[in-house]
């Protein structure tokens, strides 16, 4: 008697357990794959960080392209903060905010770094079930 009261309860457990799981929103899905994805730019994981690019452009664009294009701000990136994402059907806006780090070597006087802040709005799109990041030049 007592294993059939344990098999019910563990089952009723489940079946709670199941009922109360909720899906992330899309919102909250492009807020986190942009997180990932600028991480991986911050520490200079380009090729982690091409695997977020569209289907389409990395039909088009190789990795090697990819690091040549990206590179050199992505190595620049002091900080960011990932905003609030609005989607619609299949595309989504995602605001970020980031801290660049400039220092001008063809100056003729030395001069002192310089931190320069910038608020993006990146582009998403939903293919095939799975959200993708659109370079927008």
């Amino acid at each position: 008697m007592k294993l059939k009261t344990g098999l019910a309860c563990a089952a009723l457990m489940l079946l709670t357990a199941c009922g109360t799981f909720k899906p992330k929103s899309d919102d909250q899905i492009v807020t986190d794959r942009g997180e990932q994805r600028l991480q991986a730019l911050k520490q200079g994981d380009y090729e982690k960080a091409y695997s977020f690019m569209s289907p389409t452009y990395r039909a088009t664009s190789s990795l090697d392209r990819f690091k040549a294009t990206v590179g050199r701000g992505a190595a620049m990136m002091q900080d960011y903060k990932v905003g609030e994402a609005k989607c619609e059907v299949d595309t989504c806006t995602l605001q970020v905010s980031a801290n660049y780090h400039f220092l001008d070597k063809g100056a003729r006087v030395p001069t002192k770094p310089m931190t320069v802040p910038r608020t993006n709005l990146e582009r998403w799109i939903k293919v095939d079930g799975d959200w993708w990041f659109v370079k927008i030049d």
